[in-house]
Parts: structure tokens; C-alpha cells; sequence
């Protein structure tokens, strides 16, 4: 009975993040990609959306009617992302510098576009990490 409760708590705890991602996804003015105005904003709001997905994570591998071997899979995946998260997160602070020194005179446009493809090509690299991490988590809480 305990575990059939835990089980129903993961699924719940599935669905929050489906409705969260969806939301996120799909209502324009809780949107915070569509809302986004600048590059660092796009990142920000990936971010955030990383954020959501690793504290659904975390409650999964915590869950003792979670089996290990959906554990294992979360942390393998969680892992890759975070890794992305955070060089994503180390992309936003150097486009952020690079601006305010091109907005000082101190740079040129030349390295501010170049630093500004870097973030871009990151931004996707974490989206697609993000996701492969929101479908493990689904599949573990189905």
C-alpha cells in the first residue's frame, strides 16, 4: 500500500512538471521564451526550465518506490544536462561581458556577434538536454 501511495505521489509529481513544461511551452503570457526579448533572456528562461525539470528529478531518485534502475537513468540524463546547464550558464557571462564592453567602446561588433552565436548554439544544446531529461522523467512517471 506504501508503495502504490509513493507511486501515485511520482505520478502526480510527472504530471506537475507536463503541465509546468506545457505552460511554459504554450501560454503565451506565462511564456518565458516567448516573453524573452534579448539572447540572455532566452537563456535565463532555459535556465529556468532546467530548474523545474531537476527538481522533479530530484524527487524521483529520492522516492523509494522509484526502482534504481529508473534512478540510474534519471541521474545518467540529469548529469548530462546539468553539465550543458552550466556551460550554458558560463556562455551567458561571457556574452554579458562582451556587451557591456562593446557597449563601452572597449570591443568591436565583430566579437560581441561571435560571442552572441556562442550562447545561441548553447541555448539549443541545453533545450535539447532539457528535453531528453523531461522525456526520462515522463517515462519514469507513467
Amino acid at each position: 500500500m506504501q508503495q502504490r501511495n509513493a507511486r501515485g505521489i511520482a505520478q502526480v509529481r510527472t504530471l506537475l512538471l507536463i503541465v509546468a513544461m506545457t505552460m511554459i511551452a504554450g501560454c503565451q503570457g506565462l511564456n518565458p521564451f516567448a516573453a524573452a526579448e534579448t539572447i540572455e533572456q532566452q537563456a535565463f528562461a532555459v535556465e529556468a526550465s532546467y530548474n523545474i525539470a531537476l527538481q522533479t528529478a530530484v524527487d524521483l531518485v529520492a522516492d523509494p518506490a522509484v526502482p534504481q534502475s529508473a534512478k540510474d537513468r534519471i541521474l545518467a540524463t540529469e548529469k548530462q544536462a546539468s553539465e550543458v546547464v552550466e556551460t550554458l550558464a558560463d556562455a551567458t557571462d561571457e556574452y554579458l561581458r562582451a556587451r557591456a564592453l562593446f557597449e563601452a567602446g572597449m570591443s568591436n561588433e565583430q566579437k560581441l556577434t561571435l560571442v552572441a552565436n556562442n550562447l545561441e548554439q548553447w541555448i539549443l544544446r541545453a533545450e535539447s538536454a532539457i528535453g531528453r531529461l523531461s522525456t526520462v522523467i515522463k517515462d519514469v512517471g507513467d
